[in-house]
């Protein structure tokens, strides 16, 4: 008879004389004659990093998944800041941001190596109005704000370029 493992570590008898190993690091042992075929090992393995992988998602904390984010168009975009219930996110860099904004906003410049920091300052509670020049930064960080647990962000489609296409006014 053979006590079969998973590691180099193993006993075997037979007849009389019996080996040993050191079994200090063994994870899996299985009792046999013959030693286990390697598919069953594999789904032995298959099923145990299926099973670390569901705890590991399971215990995931901070991230929202009640958290909605749409993007809007720019009339659309302009009625929900009209109702003054949210906080208008610029996400240009300053230079842009000095050039004309929408009134109102703040300026957290997406591709300065702080952003993710300066968005944990924010309260993930409230309401974001989201923009940049063209959509796509403001975009990407509105899946960011989502992914670290904002409840809700809502994102100007086209950006502040759409925003001047349709006559809405812009501060300088």
């Amino acid at each position: 008879m053979v006590l079969w493992c998973n590691s180099i570590a193993c006993i075997k008898k037979s007849g009389n004389t019996k080996y040993t190993n050191d079994f200090t690091d063994f994870s899996l042992i299985l009792l046999t004659s013959k030693p286990p075929k390697m598919k069953f090992i594999r789904l032995i393995y298959f099923l145990l990093l299926i099973s670390l992988a569901a705890g590991s998602a399971s215990c995931q904390q901070g991230k929202n998944t009640n958290a909605v984010a749409s993007t809007v168009s720019a009339p659309e975009f302009k009625k929900v800041i009209d109702q003054k219930e949210g906080i208008l996110l610029d996400v240009r860099t300053p230079e842009e941001f000095a050039e004309g904004h929408l009134p109102g906003a703040i300026n957290i410049d997406y591709n300065a190596s702080g952003f993710k920091e300066e968005l944990n300052k924010l309260d993930k509670t409230k309401t974001y109005e989201v923009y940049c020049r063209s959509g796509k930064r403001s975009g990407n960080a509105t899946n960011m704000m989502v992914s670290e647990g904002f409840n809700k962000v809502i994102n100007l489609d086209g950006g502040i370029l759409a925003w001047q296409e349709n006559g809405y006014e812009v501060q300088k």
